[in-house]
């Protein structure tokens, strides 16, 4: 098993961990990740991490550290959970993991709401109302809202890539030319 899969199933098991003391303090994860996204993506920073991971400092002031940058920008039940989980990654050694637990909360809170994220890459830029048209399509397609990150990829040549989970729609123009060379070279 790869190291990045291993990392993403600890990192996991860090944010089903959290959601359950989210739920049993009442709070919402999308709440929890809009409060305290930041910050979280803050400490995962590759500098600060390398602080988490210097021997110079004791995890005394490790928590101590992270207990004063919580404190300072958040406050109530968000604080406390924040500041509680931040202890428990400290002395496991795993703030190299915040990042990944980041992304888990973002999809825990994705399924909870029954929300797909997915990627649409188009050969041009679209206009609003097309790009209004097209999620329409996708909604309804996957009988679901889909949060869909738009890019510009103009070596498509035309038409577009969509990617919802794991699944590929490629309708793109350079995809069919290589699907029409590939069938005239056999």
């Amino acid at each position: 098993m790869s190291a990045v899969v291993t990392s993403y199933k600890v990192a996991r098991c860090y944010a089903e961990a959290l959601v359950q003391v989210l739920d049993a303090e009442g709070v919402a994860i999308g709440f929890f990740v809009q409060q305290s996204g930041g910050l979280l993506q803050l400490l995962s920073h590759a500098e600060v991490q390398a602080l988490w991971r210097s021997p110079e400092h004791s995890l005394a002031q490790k928590k101590q550290l992270a207990r004063a940058v919580v404190s300072e920008v958040l406050q109530g039940v968000v604080a406390d959970v924040l500041g509680g989980f931040l202890r428990v990654m400290l002395e496991a050694n795993r703030m190299d993991l915040l990042s990944g637990v980041c992304e888990v909360l973002q999809r825990l809170d994705d399924e909870r709401k029954g929300v797909k994220r997915g990627a649409l890459v188009l050969a041009e830029k679209a206009s609003s109302a097309q790009l209004s048209e097209l999620q329409s399509v996708v909604d309804e397609v996957f009988e679901s809202q889909v949060q869909l990150e738009v890019q510009v990829d103009p070596q498509l040549l035309a038409g577009f890539v969509l990617r919802v989970g794991y699944l590929r729609y490629d309708g793109s123009l350079r995809s069919h030319l290589k699907e029409l060379q590939w069938f005239l070279r056999s």
